[in-house]
């Protein structure tokens, strides 16, 4: 997702008129941080490297779940 694109948005808050939503900020900042602009992903939303960081450890402990359900059958 683009931030600066001025595409349709799915986003049920824009559609009754606000200019902000936490969700959409949230995946602005992400994507901020995807393409290395920390700066700005920060500006977006403050909590944008924490969920990337919260998804990566989830990731994480999934992956260790799977292996061990592999190797053990």
């Amino acid at each position: 997702m683009d931030p600066h694109a001025n595409l349709p948005s799915l986003c049920f808050w824009r559609w009754i008129g606000f200019e902000s939503c936490p969700g959409c900020g949230l995946g602005h900042s992400v994507s901020h941080l995807f393409h290395g602009h920390w700066q700005e992903s920060w500006e977006t939303h403050k909590l944008g490297a924490p969920t990337i960081a919260a998804l990566l450890w989830r990731i994480g402990q999934l992956t260790k779940i799977q292996i061990h359900a592999f190797r053990h059958g």
